[in-house]
């Protein structure tokens, strides 16, 4: 995650809590985060159970997945995608 996602490990605390892997299946390559919308970062962190503060937290997490980070080329990317989305079916 840190190298080719740095802005998840930036924002979420605990990378295997369920609202992380919630979103990290939603979007697992930074290209993806930085097309979600409130709306939908709202709607995973209820899937994942989380109750209070969602509409604050899911524009915590929409602000920092939005900004620009050095990245690794899309190859990589959506290798390393490949990889966590196989991580979070188990």
């Amino acid at each position: 995650m840190r190298d080719y996602f740095p802005a998840a490990r930036g924002v979420f605390d605990d990378l295997d809590a369920a609202d992380t892997l919630e979103l990290l299946g939603k979007a697992p390559t930074p290209a993806q985060a930085a097309k979600l919308t409130t709306g939908q970062i709202s709607a995973a962190l209820k899937r994942a159970h989380r109750k209070k503060n969602v509409t604050a937290r899911a524009k915590t997490i929409l602000g920092a997945l939005g900004k620009q980070h050095l990245g690794q080329p899309d190859e990589v990317s959506v290798a390393y995608a490949a990889s966590i989305t196989a991580l979070i079916a188990v």
